[in-house]
């Protein structure tokens, strides 16, 4: 069944936190530590006034989206803070099909935090996509360091909370399938109003008052979820309390059936030979803090094996930029040369079939690289396996041409190449070319 109030996504119900944006540490009858109450009401006006149902695709995040996230404030301030939260966030991408991208704090983001002493006004998070919507100066989380107070598991627990909503999941204490007729509702009342010091009616709305299930995509009622407030077994009426700390089995199943992972095309291996222990990944961009997510660490990568029709990026860079390596092989690759166990990030994507084959002698001898219709400079060519003033020689498909210059960025002497062109000698581009542009034949 679908995921209970974790409503991921049938944000016909964006919410944020109420303006009681406060969730301050109880004690629980064991006298442990447990998070308090991100409070937030779910909006469900109509702003047509025609009572429709509102689309929940409108506010969930695409399926791989590149989820932007920064903390509001100094960069070079609450760093270990700031760290400890990435990590716990990321501990979701081993589930959902998107990404965080951790920018700094004068670069535009969907996600922007507060956090410690930086403007931190406890622990709460609008939901999902809701986040694009306020301006980049407006926080959109906060998260205390509640490693002061508490233990490292409550901070990881707080991130994981926060994040889930922010991937759209509310709070499963008001799933129309939480059955809270065996709760001491006057116990829990006289607690919220001690501790966080709300009214009777506002307790009630938050905890007693169940979603209604119009608005929501449901599954069974979840006591393990981490979107669970926590309670003790007097309040409950049960055996023993809740007090989650972790992602449950059906907060995991229902994220990744929402944020589905396609089929995996490429695997990874830590060790030369398809040695250690291999991952694999389907179609998509992964920075260094979603590969560490996924338990592959910075340079340790030394064997892949791609699928045909695929190929991979993999770049030094930890943000997706600066000097890459193809990989476009079907079967067991390869020799990864200069990136062998120094690889930072990756792209995984569908290969451009090839129309333009470039040789390292005349008459089509020595090395072989094909390129598919685009423009390369002189890094994307060497990505590819062409060293400067490597080519000699050049077949291209039919329809197609090659267009090459001598210099690097599509510049210098030019000429086009269409057919087959067995030696470059007579055109005096032998070994020179240092940059191309691979496209359609136009007619002159």
């Amino acid at each position: 069944m679908k995921k209970l109030v974790l409503l991921s996504l049938l944000s016909a119900t964006l919410f944020s936190c109420s303006d009681e944006k406060v969730e301050i540490p109880v004690q629980n009858a064991q006298n442990l530590p447990i998070s308090g109450a991100c409070s937030f009401e779910l909006q469900k006006s109509d702003p047509t006034g025609k009572g429709a149902i509102w689309n929940w695709e409108d506010y969930r995040w695409p399926n791989q989206s590149i989820i932007k996230v920064k903390f509001l404030g100094n960069d070079g301030t609450n760093t270990d803070l700031k760290s400890r939260i990435k990590r716990y966030a990321n501990l979701w991408l081993r589930h959902a099909n998107v990404n965080f991208e951790f920018v700094s704090s004068t670069s535009d983001a969907d996600i922007k935090i507060v956090a410690g002493n930086e403007g931190s006004t406890g622990n709460w998070s609008y939901c999902g996509i809701y986040c694009k919507r306020l301006a980049q100066n407006v926080p959109t989380m906060s998260i205390g360091d509640l490693n002061v107070n508490g233990t490292e598991s409550w901070l990881r627990a707080t991130v994981l909370h926060e994040f889930g909503h922010a991937l759209g999941l509310i709070h499963e204490h008001k799933s129309p399938n939480c059955d809270k007729s065996n709760w001491n509702k006057e116990a829990i009342i006289s607690r919220y109003i001690a501790e966080q010091g709300w009214t009777r009616d506002y307790v009630i709305q938050q905890i007693f008052n169940n979603e209604d299930p119009y608005w929501l995509d449901v599954s069974t009622y979840d006591r393990n979820s981490i979107m669970h407030y926590p309670f003790s077994a007097s309040e409950m009426g049960t055996a023993t309390g809740i007090n989650n700390r972790e992602l449950s089995i059906i907060d995991i199943n229902f994220m990744s059936g929402k944020y589905p992972f396609t089929q995996n095309v490429v695997t990874i291996y830590p060790n030369s030979n398809f040695g250690g222990t291999a991952i694999s990944l389907p179609v998509g961009e992964y920075s260094l803090e979603r590969l560490n997510a996924l338990g592959i660490n910075d340079n340790d990568i030394s064997s892949l094996i791609v699928n045909s029709g695929y190929e991979i990026e993999l770049y030094w860079d930890n943000s997706l930029s600066g000097d890459y390596y193809t990989v476009k092989v079907a079967g067991n690759s390869v020799n990864l040369g200069n990136f062998d166990n120094q690889t930072s990030a990756i792209k995984i994507k569908v290969a451009t079939p090839n129309v333009v084959d470039v040789y390292e002698f005349n008459n089509y001898g020595g090395g072989l690289v094909g390129l598919p219709v685009g423009k390369y400079d002189f890094k994307d060519l060497r990505a590819r396996g062409v060293q400067n003033d490597w080519i000699s020689s050049i077949t291209t498909a039919n329809g197609y041409q090659v267009v090459v210059y001598d210099n690097d960025n599509l510049s210098g002497r030019v000429i086009a190449c269409w057919g087959n062109t067995p030696s470059l000698v007579p055109y005096n581009f032998d070994n020179i070319i240092t940059s191309i542009e691979v496209k359609v034949k136009t007619d002159y």
